[in-house]
């Protein structure tokens, strides 16, 4: 998901630009505090308070949708990135987390739909290139989802995920030789995160390939005084 992180700064020019009332900008400021100190009822609260204020506000929608979310609801958390949409239809976030909303609830289509529209208002979101070939993946759509994230990788090539998936989507199209260097790679990459949990993973799938030096060359990388599992 993506957060809203809001600044002293970056708050104050919300202000300024949507116009709140004083008492809409004290219950929003509440609850964005509220949101960071992760106290999710109390967000929502003063939240569902600042739209009383100023229910046009698609910035105080945006945020209780957020918070929605974050506590599960998650048909609450659609009907407010709607309303954000509603009234400003180029919040391109408000998209991408309907988008993921709508995977929440298994609505793929809807999902999908959200991701396009996402990514033709922000060409480079490289989260939704990937989130749309998970989605193409469960589908069954391959070279959809090779084509997705593929995209996702060229626009932020240090994600591991989107290789690890990639070579999922290879390994189902019978491309054994491109599924291991991918996986190669994806657990190069994880343990360039510090994440060796997710690494000894892919090198669990690598071992099961017929690529024998790749296997040998991520091993060394996890285990470089020599242990072998």
């Amino acid at each position: 998901m993506k957060k809203l992180l809001f600044s002293t700064l970056l708050l104050l020019m919300c202000i300024a630009a949507t116009g709140c009332t004083n008492t809409a900008e004290e219950w929003f400021q509440k609850g964005v505090k509220a949101s960071q100190e992760k106290k999710l009822d109390q967000a929502i609260h003063y939240f569902i308070k600042a739209l009383a204020e100023d229910p046009n506000n698609p910035t105080f929608h945006y945020s209780l949708g957020i918070a929605f979310y974050d506590q599960g609801l998650f048909d609450e958390a659609i009907k407010e990135f709607h309303n954000t949409i509603t009234l400003q239809p180029n919040h391109a976030d408000a998209h991408y987390n309907l988008g993921v909303s709508y995977r929440e609830k298994i609505m793929l289509d809807d999902a999908i739909d959200e991701y396009k529209k996402t990514i033709a208002l922000n060409p480079q979101d490289s989260d939704s290139y990937h989130n749309l070939g998970l989605i193409y993946s469960e589908k069954g759509m391959l070279d959809e989802a090779a084509s997705a994230l593929k995209n996702a990788i060229n626009l932020n090539p240090n994600e591991a995920s989107s290789y690890y998936n990639l070579a999922l989507v290879c390994g189902k199209k019978g491309l054994v030789s491109t599924e291991a260097e991918l996986l190669y790679q994806a657990g190069l990459l994880y343990l360039k995160e510090n994440d060796p949990d997710n690494a000894l993973k892919v090198y669990e799938l690598l071992k099961k390939s017929s690529s024998k030096e790749l296997e040998q060359a991520l091993r060394e990388q996890l285990f470089p005084e020599g242990g072998a599992k």
